[in-house]
């Protein structure tokens, strides 16, 4: 998959609308009565950062990046600022014991989070991890990336690994994780249009992207 590791600027991601997206078939018969199918295992984000764009400045910075993707070519990096860290909320400071991801086999363990009540639960992947923030407890009790049980997470792919010259972690261990996290998305439109209407403005028309499957 053609995918640059940059992040669409913050500053512009903060004020584009969107979220999660779920795709349900509903069939209902004359007396009303439904019967609803999940089509989708997982769900789709989907943003448009039209509302972003405040003043000129970020135009240019949205016309640049949106020329180095080529258009929908390239995937990238996006902050949803509403749901950015595996705390329960983004205002939460993360900490080693906020995701239970496994126990450990000597494979290594896929990052994730999960969401959901009484009723129901979904365990959402988490590939694009932000450098610099994860933290991972063994058995409850956070251990350092260079500490006796030596541990790396892939920013790439969200895979938490240990491995190093310390100590062998041994099989059969909790792991939990905390860390903040990005959005793999790509432009839906391969056009980029606005209309000039001042010396400070220019709007642009719904520029929508929307979350990769890997």
């Amino acid at each position: 998959m053609s995918f640059h590791e940059v992040r669409f600027p913050d500053s512009i991601a903060y004020g584009a609308t969107g979220g999660p997206v779920w795709s349900t078939n509903v069939a209902a018969v004359s007396s009303g009565i439904e019967q609803r199918n999940q089509k989708w295992t997982a769900a789709r984000h989907s943003y448009n950062v039209e509302t972003g764009i405040k003043t000129l400045a970020h135009f240019s910075q949205v016309l640049a990046f949106f020329h180095a993707r080529r258009g929908r070519l390239f995937g990238f990096r996006f902050k949803d600022w509403g749901d950015y860290s595996t705390a329960v909320s983004p205002e939460i400071a993360i900490t080693a014991n906020d995701q239970a991801i496994g126990t450990y086999t000597g494979a290594p363990l896929q990052i994730a989070k999960l969401y959901g009540d009484a009723e129901g639960s979904y365990m959402r992947t988490l590939r694009k991890i932000v450098a610099g923030t994860a933290r991972v407890a063994v058995s409850g009790t956070e251990t350092l990336s260079s500490g006796y049980y030596p541990w790396s997470v892939d920013l790439n792919t969200g895979l938490l690994s240990f491995t190093g010259s310390g100590l062998t972690l041994p099989t059969g261990l909790a792991i939990t994780v905390g860390c903040e996290f990005d959005v793999p998305v790509r432009f839906d439109t391969d056009s980029l249009s606005g209309t000039y209407e001042g010396w400070r403005r220019l709007p642009i028309r719904n520029i929508s992207i929307i979350e990769l499957r890997f």
